[in-house]
């Protein structure tokens, strides 16, 4: 973890600096997939070469800050390999998330929650996630499998979770009826999951999928589904005026 000093009136005088507690030790996960891009499989007609690329290699968009005042909170995901295997067919990709905390002023951060999510045997990866105003944690992603379509879902926790999961179970913001069949197995690059300012509440996700039209109209003819959902115990975050000078 680095942090950065940005000084606009001296960039000269700017500063990026590892922090004290660099780097946070996490649970321990697998990184490996099949050679090449092609890992996660797709239903026919697309075959083994038209499998989509997981990405394992990095975190995903983004890196999502929040300032609650009395702590800094951080949430994150990246797919890793669930069932130990690099071969193409017994390969599962699972979104695995962090959220890390530090107490202000001056705390440490630490990982204060994280987990891997693969409730079956389909792939779930290029996650995003983010966090409400009273810390509840939404993840969203892709899944796909031999038998699965493409297709967005996502889930995720409230703040008086328990530890260690997505809590609240998962949801269908639009399940894929077709394939892709070019573009060099990638996928997506990447989704990403907001929160509305206007409440506070309300997420706003965004990803790519396909359907049978799309598929059979290009062999690379995705589409863009853009969806919103919140917790039912969310009520809007409290406003007061805003200054400037």
């Amino acid at each position: 973890m680095f942090e950065l000093h940005a000084d606009f009136a001296n960039p000269a005088l700017s500063t990026l600096t590892e922090r004290p507690e660099s780097p946070l030790p996490v649970a321990a996960f697998d990184p490996r997939s099949p050679p090449g891009r092609a890992n996660i499989l797709q239903p026919p007609p697309a075959n083994a070469a038209a499998a989509l690329d997981s990405i394992p290699d990095r975190l995903m968009h983004r890196l999502a800050y929040r300032n609650f005042r009395d702590h800094e909170a951080l949430v994150v995901t990246h797919s890793v390999n669930v069932t130990g295997s690099t071969t193409l067919g017994a390969f599962q990709a699972g979104v695995r998330y962090y959220v890390l905390r530090r107490s202000l002023p001056g705390g440490a951060f630490t990982v204060a929650e994280q987990a891997t999510f693969a409730p079956d045997s389909d792939s779930r990866w290029m996650g995003s996630a983010a966090m409400d105003h009273l810390g509840d944690v939404a993840v969203g992603y892709s899944v796909s499998s031999a038998t699965t379509f493409p297709s967005i879902r996502y889930a995720g926790r409230l703040a008086g979770d328990p530890p260690g999961g997505l809590f609240q179970g998962e949801t269908t913001l639009v399940a894929g009826t077709g394939v892709q069949t070019a573009t060099l197995s990638r996928w997506g690059d990447y989704s990403a999951l907001s929160v509305d300012p206007a409440d506070d509440c309300t997420f706003w996700y965004t990803n790519e999928y396909y359907t049978a039209a799309s598929q059979g109209g290009s062999p690379f003819g995705w589409l863009t589904r853009i969806g919103s959902f919140s917790f039912p115990g969310c009520t809007p975050a409290p406003r007061g005026p805003s200054r400037g000078r």
